[in-house]
């Protein structure tokens, strides 16, 4: 896992690409379908997964010197191939919320429910503990729309 500046993920990762002629390694984001209104209705957007982060997936160390990498565990990688699955793309998540415990009924947080830490009904976002020290005290938002709650 690189840092890049917010915003610029993306093109970092074109960046990456350009420079890395050979394809010794493979540069991704992570990003997650969001809801957002706008125009009087709901739009779907797909927005970074992690702000100011890309990953890298090589057998070799690839990275050059003046850029620090985060080196990601095992859990985690296991973890975000279950979330992302091989397009690295979180869709959008549905629950309900009955006597005060969300059911996540479809989409990747299937069976997640006790990584979410928060949930943000009118945005349609939940913040996920994540498995490891790397985003455990901070978690990451990604869509969850709770069609219920009783």
């Amino acid at each position: 896992m690189l840092h890049c500046g917010k915003g610029q993920e993306a093109e970092a990762v074109q960046n990456w690409k350009q420079q890395d002629s050979t394809a010794r390694a493979q540069a991704f984001l992570f990003t997650f379908e969001r809801m957002k209104r706008y125009e009087g209705s709901w739009h779907s957007l797909h927005a970074p997964l992690f702000p100011g982060m890309f990953f890298l997936e090589s057998e070799t160390d690839c990275v050059p010197r003046d850029q620090e990498a985060v080196p990601v565990d095992e859990e985690t990688e296991a973890f975000l191939r279950r979330l992302g699955g091989a397009d690295h793309f979180v869709p959008m998540s549905r629950g309900i919320i009955r006597d005060g415990v969300t059911i996540v009924t479809e989409g990747p947080l299937v069976g997640n429910e006790a990584r979410i830490r928060k949930i943000d009904r009118h945005r349609r976002l939940a913040k996920i503990e994540g498995p490891s020290e790397l985003w455990q005290n901070e978690g990451f938002w990604t869509g969850l729309e709770i069609t219920s709650k009783s």
